[in-house]
């Protein structure tokens, strides 16, 4: 009877531990908890002050995020905070900072379970002189995302200048966009709308019919630079439409329909490429008449039958 019931009690033993080491969490999730900090970079941050507020280094950002010396850092940018689980309990005490799991309605500890974690703060607030800040028209194909790539700067920036709950944008609305970092030119072939395009086409076409390829890019690139100069109007059409300084439009050439290399022309100029070194103005010697002006004026380059000067 006694080796009978020493039997049992063995095999009791063994079943009861074998049920606790199938069921044990430690088996099921075979790795420790893992708890995902996520800090949302603020204005003015910079690794070195995230590091010391979250009593972590430098170098383990980096490794945490796979960011390299180049890197920069811009407001809105998501971290990894990495640390490890025995110090957590204590920087969840992290002042101006309030942890929330996206599946629990508070944040709660338990043992071997993940927990997306991140911090939850005010909305970013963007310091943006208006100077450098630009009303753009949404287009078809456009999102926050590839807008924000496009002005060198991030989602959470754009939906902060426009104050935006949500990342849904539609075609014809207007945005606030940042310019820092961008060259007036630049802006400009970013914000160019359909209008002023075919605007830019019909004066190209007007003005350089039967000139080489690289006459009507010299064309759109001096529409361009007037509009970028202090000396002239600041839009494309009022560019064009300003009295006295283009033939094509007092002659009616303007209203002829474009043909598609006027508009890749355009589209060149927009782009960059100034054939005219900075031209300012144009003129055909062998048609023009009171040329006396331009005689003043510091000449460029000669491209088909035009020269341009500054």
């Amino acid at each position: 009877m006694k080796n009978w019931m020493t039997r049992f009690l063995y095999i009791l033993i063994i079943v009861f531990s074998f049920s606790l080491f199938v069921s044990s969490p430690l088996v099921v999730a075979g790795v420790k908890p893992v708890f995902r900090l996520v800090y949302i970079v603020q204005e003015g941050d910079n690794l070195t002050t995230i590091a010391k507020k979250f009593k972590t280094t430098v170098s383990l950002l980096k490794k945490a995020n796979k960011l390299t010396d180049k890197s920069i850092l811009l407001p809105g940018d998501e971290l990894f905070i990495p640390f490890d689980d025995e110090s957590f309990e204590q920087k969840i005490e992290w002042p101006d900072t309030t942890l929330y799991s996206n599946s629990e309605p508070e944040f709660k500890i338990m043992d071997w379970q993940e927990y997306p974690v991140r911090i939850k703060q005010d909305p970013i607030k963007v310091n943006i002189p208006k100077s450098q800040r630009v009303i753009y028209h949404v287009k078809k194909g456009d999102s926050l995302y590839t807008l924000a790539r496009e002005f060198n700067t991030t989602v959470a920036v754009i939906k902060a200048l426009n104050n935006l709950e949500s990342s849904i944008i539609r075609i014809g609305q207007q945005l606030i966009l940042p310019t820092i970092g961008l060259t007036p030119k630049q802006v400009l072939a970013k914000t160019i709308t359909p209008y002023e395009l075919n605007l830019l086409a019909r004066v190209v076409h007007g003005e350089s019919r039967g000139e080489p390829y690289l006459g009507k890019v010299a064309v759109a690139a001096v529409i361009l630079n007037r509009v970028l100069s202090p000396h002239f109007p600041n839009t494309i059409e009022d560019v064009i439409y300003q009295p006295g300084q283009f033939e094509s439009v007092s002659n009616g050439q303007f209203n002829l329909h474009p043909t598609p290399s006027a508009y890749k022309a355009a589209r060149e100029a927009l782009n960059g490429f100034d054939p005219t070194l900075g031209a300012l103005y144009f003129i055909n010697p062998r048609v023009a008449k009171n040329t006396w002006w331009f005689k003043q004026r510091q000449k460029t380059v000669t491209i088909g039958n035009h020269v341009f000067a500054k």
